[in-house]
C-alpha cells in the first residue's frame, strides 16, 4: 500500500508504527554499541589475566627453585607463597570468568544487533511501516536477545552516553565551518 492509498486510520497506525520503530531503533542501537563495547572490554581482560597469569607463574616457578636451593630467609618463602597464590588466583579467574568466550559471545551479539539495526533503518526509510514489518523486527529482536549474553549495565550506560555525544555532534555544526563570528567578511591574504 502506498501512502496515497492509505485511509486516515491507516496513516495514523502507520505513524504509530514509525514512532514505535524509532523507539525500537534506539534500544537496538544501544544494544549494538553496548555489546561491541563489552566484547572489546572482555577481550582486553582476557589478555590482561592471561599475561598476568603467565608472568606471575613464571616468577613463582623461578622463585620456588631459588628459595629451595639457597634461602633460609622466611621473607623469601612467604613472598614465594603469596606469589604462588596470586598465580593460582589468576588462573582460576581465567577459568571461571572465561573472558575469551564471553568476548566472542558479545561480539556475535553485536553483529546480530547491527544487522537488526540496519533492517530497522531500512524499514523506517520506507513510506509505510506495516504490521508485518513490525512483527518481523520484533521476532528477530527476540531471537537475538535469546542468544545474546546479558549486557552489564556499565556497557549500556557507556553506549547511551556515546550515542548522546554522537547525536549532539550531528545536530550542532562544527565551529570552524561557521565562518567569522563577528559577521564581518573574511579577509583573504593578498597574493
Amino acid at each position: 500500500m502506498t501512502p496515497e492509498e492509505a485511509t486516515p486510520a491507516e496513516l495514523r497506525s502507520a505513524e504509530d508504527g514509525q514512532k514505535l520503530l524509532r523507539g525500537w531503533r534506539m534500544g537496538i542501537r544501544t544494544l549494538h554499541i553496548g555489546h561491541n563495547l563489552a566484547g572489546e572490554a572482555f577481550d582486553k581482560w582476557a589478555r590482561v589475566t592471561g599475561v598476568a597469569s603467565a608472568v606471575v607463574g613464571s616468577i613463582v616457578g623461578t622463585a620456588i627453585f631459588a628459595s629451595l636451593a639457597a634461602s633460609t630467609r622466611i621473607e623469601i618463602r612467604i613472598a614465594t607463597g603469596v606469589a604462588s597464590l596470586i598465580a593460582a588466583g589468576l588462573s582460576t579467574a581465567q577459568l571461571i570468568w572465561n573472558y575469551p568466550q564471553l568476548a566472542q559471545r558479545h561480539k556475535y551479539a553485536a553483529v546480530k544487533y547491527g544487522t537488526l539495526r540496519r533492517r530497522t533503518e531500512e524499514i523506517l526509510a520506507s513510506p509505510v511501516v506495516s504490521p508485518a514489518m513490525l512483527h518481523e523486527v520484533s521476532r528477530t529482536w527476540e531471537q537475538v536477545e535469546d542468544t545474546a549474553p546479558p549486557l552489564p549495565e556499565r556497557f549500556r550506560r557507556r553506549a547511551r552516553h556515546m550515542m548522546d555525544v554522537a547525536d549532539r555532534k550531528m545536530i550542532a555544526p562544527p565551529a570552524a565551518s561557521m565562518g567569522p563570528t563577528n559577521h564581518q567578511p573574511a579577509v583573504l591574504p593578498k597574493p
